[in-house]
């Protein structure tokens, strides 16, 4: 049994953990027993926060400029 844990990817572990917390939640809410007690209203501010922070974060880090620059700086007098 340790060899088969050793094996896991954490990555994978996590994701099925995630799952599986979700999954007991629906089960519950579905029986009338909500585990985590969160409005819709609430997931609409949580999903519009974590996208403004993404996108801001992902701008930026990187740091794409608008206009196209042919790479030289110096102008036709100073060469």
């Amino acid at each position: 049994m340790k060899s088969f844990f050793s094996k896991v990817d954490e990555k994978s572990a996590a994701t099925f953990l995630v799952m599986l917390v979700a999954l007991v939640n629906q089960a519950l809410t579905m029986a009338g027993h909500p585990i985590i007690d969160i409005s819709t209203e609430q997931v609409n501010a949580v999903v519009a926060v974590v996208f403004t922070v993404a996108a801001s974060v992902g701008g930026f880090f990187m740091n794409k400029p608008i206009i196209k620059d042919d790479g030289d700086d110096k102008s036709e007098t100073q060469k």
